[in-house]
């Protein structure tokens, strides 16, 4: 399927321009710089036309670890797409991320468009002109946030896309056959490393920070001819703590909203920690709403792998989740 990827330096509005091209709100928007972290894609489409839409993380240079991971998949969004729009941002002019970014689009050849965004006035749209820098490149002024010429953008990019068999047509547009699940849990005990290894790619970061994930990423998956929509969460803390934080909060939803739209629920349990609370509280979050529950026991080489361990941790799984009549219980290291 054809590949759009947004691209461009933090807080210029990629996540916005994603979520209006898509139809809904899918990627966590904020005024502050860095939300997006993982690539989050969608299929949608444009007049007769399907293609896998994907946001990504804000290039910047920073080298922290998590920095380093979030451009690790900038460059594989950059390698997988068959066309990238390059956002800007016309409130803050011209900056020399903007030049870098546009310098590694013609390197490596792929068509591209830029989109000069908050544009949302006659009087932004003058600010345009500065962008003519960047040398002989398509400018199309927008507001993603209100909508203004984004049916300018896709038009251009429609001849891009190639026709579609009828058979394709028919394999891509099976959304709601597909298998969902949801992999949920606290932070920091392995949902992302699980996804990974299913994947056979690193997909999604993982770090030794807790809270990496910080949104819902759909993955489209298939596995022994079976077609699955797997959704990587956010690690569910208290309310109290999660709340603090805008996009916390926000992930929180998310992250209930997965479970409750999924077929199967994955709650990954750090095995070395035992069943804690939180843990107890995110299954019977999935079980109240009335969804088939596999607990996987993650980081089990580290816990120990003897027969009295296993026995151990089944006797304190069926005291703590006495709702639960004999769940799937899987010993793993992702």
């Amino acid at each position: 399927m054809f590949n759009l990827g947004i691209i461009g330096r933090p807080n210029v509005g990629k996540s916005t321009l994603f979520n209006r091209i898509a139809g809904r709100r899918i990627a966590i928007t904020d005024d502050m710089p860095g939300v997006t972290r993982d690539r989050i894609e969608v299929e949608t489409s444009w007049l007769d036309k399907d293609f896998k839409l994907v946001d990504t993380a804000g290039f910047d240079l920073q080298a922290d670890i998590l920095k380093k991971e979030m451009q690790e998949q900038f460059f594989k969004a950059l390698e997988e797409a068959d066309f990238l729009i390059l956002v800007v941002d016309a409130s803050a002019g011209l900056h020399a991320l903007d030049e870098i970014v546009c310098d590694m689009l013609r390197k490596c050849g792929k068509p591209f468009i830029v989109a000069v965004n908050k544009a949302d006035s006659n009087a932004r749209e003058q600010a345009v002109n500065e962008f003519y820098k960047l040398g002989d490149v398509e400018l199309f002024p927008i507001s993603a946030l209100h909508g203004r010429n984004i049916d300018d953008i896709l038009d251009y990019i429609y001849a891009y896309i190639p026709e579609q068999e009828e058979t394709e047509f028919e394999e891509e547009n099976d959304e709601d056959e597909r298998i969902k699940i949801a992999i949920a849990g606290r932070p920091n005990v392995g949902k992302s490393s699980l996804l990974n290894t299913w994947l056979g790619e690193e997909r999604v970061i993982v770090t030794p920070l807790a809270g990496t994930t910080r949104d819902s990423i759909d993955v489209y998956f298939t596995y022994k001819n079976d077609k699955y929509i797997i959704t990587d969460t956010a690690g569910i803390r208290k309310k109290s703590v999660m709340f603090k934080d805008t996009i916390e909060k926000y992930g929180y939803y998310r992250s209930i909203d997965a479970v409750k739209e999924a077929d199967v629920v994955v709650v990954v349990i750090d095995g070395a920690d035992g069943l804690n609370e939180r843990d107890v509280k995110v299954i019977s979050d999935a079980w109240e709403a009335g969804k088939p529950v596999v607990l996987a026991v993650n980081k089990w080489d580290i816990a120990g792998k003897d027969e009295n361990a296993v026995k151990n941790f089944k006797r304190m799984v069926s005291e703590k989740l006495q709702f639960l009549a004999n769940p799937p219980l899987i010993f793993i290291s992702a």
